[in-house]
C-alpha cells in the first residue's frame, strides 16, 4: 500500500494527511499509533516514548457512563472541575455533563471523543477525520478547542478538507 512512502512528521506542528477514500489514510495512523505494524520498513519517532492520543472515525465512547467519566478514564490525574469546565466550553450545560453516553445526540458524543482525546496525555495527537457529523457552528467551536489544547503538540490529522486542516493550524500537507 505505502511503496516507497517516505513522510517527515515535525514534532510540535500539526501535519494534515489527505488523499481519497480507501487510499490509505486510516491505515497511516494506526501505523503511526502502532495500532498496526508494519509488514516492512520502519517508523521512527523524534520522541524516545511516543504517547499517543487517539480521535478515531467511530467515537468509540463507554455508552453506559458520564461524558466526565468518560474523560477520567483517559487522564485520571484530570480534577473533575477541570473536566467540566473544559465541557462547559464546549457548549455543554452543567446537568448534561452528567448524561449517560447512550442518551446524548452523534454531534455531543462526536465533541466528547474530541475533547477526551485532547485531555489525555499525549505527546502525538492522531485525529482520523475528527469533525465528521458536526454542523458548521459546532465544528468551528471544535476546532478552535483542538487549536488551544494543541498548542506545542504533534498533531497528525486525517480530513478530506484541505480548509479544516489550515483552520486548526496544519503547517504542512502530506497527499498520499
Amino acid at each position: 500500500m505505502f511503496k516507497q512512502f517516505s513522510a517527515d512528521f515535525i514534532e510540535g506542528c500539526c501535519t494534515a494527511v489527505m488523499a481519497k477514500s480507501g487510499a490509505g489514510k486510516t491505515t497511516l495512523l494506526y501505523l503511526i499509533g502502532r495500532l498496526l505494524y508494519p509488514y516492512e520498513g520502519e517508523i521512527n519517532y523524534s520522541v524516545n516514548y511516543p504517547l499517543f492520543s487517539y480521535v478515531f472515525q467511530e467515537n468509540r465512547l463507554i455508552e453506559n457512563v458520564s461524558a466526565v467519566r468518560n474523560i477520567k478514564l483517559v487522564n485520571h490525574k484530570l480534577s473533575l472541575y477541570k473536566i467540566k469546565e473544559q465541557l462547559l466550553s464546549i457548549g455543554f450545560t452543567s446537568e448534561s455533563v452528567n448524561k449517560k453516553i447512550r442518551d446524548m445526540s452523534g454531534g455531543e458524543k462526536r465533541r466528547i471523543a474530541i475533547l477526551r482525546a485532547l485531555l489525555a496525555d499525549y505527546n502525538i495527537l492522531l485525529l482520523d477525520e475528527p469533525f465528521t457529523g458536526l454542523d458548521r457552528y459546532t465544528k468551528q467551536l471544535m476546532i478552535e478547542c483542538v487549536k488551544k489544547n494543541t498548542i506545542g503538540k504533534t498533531v497528525i490529522i486525517v480530513t478530506h478538507n484541505e480548509e479544516e486542516a489550515i483552520s486548526v493550524g496544519c503547517s504542512k500537507i502530506i497527499y498520499l
